[in-house]
């Protein structure tokens, strides 16, 4: 019982982690986007599938580099291997969007980032390149 019930909070603790350092790329990556403005708006705008492959590609790059500044597991395994890969990018999601909310609320754009699908593509990716690189 008592090994259910670590392995749990080993479960929450990972998706936390990973969640949150999926949280710190994208607003890094909402950070330049609204630096960088209008360069790619219409592109991004204009075709769902390139804003989507550009949002994995950079997760992708996300997960890269995190993996030079963390190159080890967040938290130690458990008994539930992997399931961060579905719980951080459904937290982060959800996260994103909130911000993404928060921003229109002001009466400005959110940036394309800001909404849950591209937040949890954008995660997604960040947390598959972790899961597969960082033993």
């Amino acid at each position: 019982m008592d090994d259910l019930l670590v392995s749990l909070i080993y479960v929450i603790a990972e998706a936390l982690l990973e969640a949150l350092l999926e949280i710190i790329g994208e607003a890094v990556i909402a950070w330049i986007s609204r630096a960088v403005g209008n360069l790619f708006a219409p592109l991004l705008k204009s075709n769902r599938f390139i804003t989507t492959l550009c949002f994995a590609l950079l997760g992708v790059a996300a997960g890269i580099s995190s993996i030079a500044v963390f190159p080890h597991r967040l938290v130690a395994p458990s008994k539930f291997h992997g399931i961060s890969l579905l719980l951080s990018p459904l937290i982060t999601g959800f996260v994103m969007s909130q911000v993404g909310r928060a921003v229109r609320s002001r009466g400005q754009e959110a940036a394309a980032i800001e909404s849950f699908g591209y937040g949890f593509v954008f995660a997604l990716a960040m947390a598959i390149i972790r899961f597969v690189f960082v033993k």
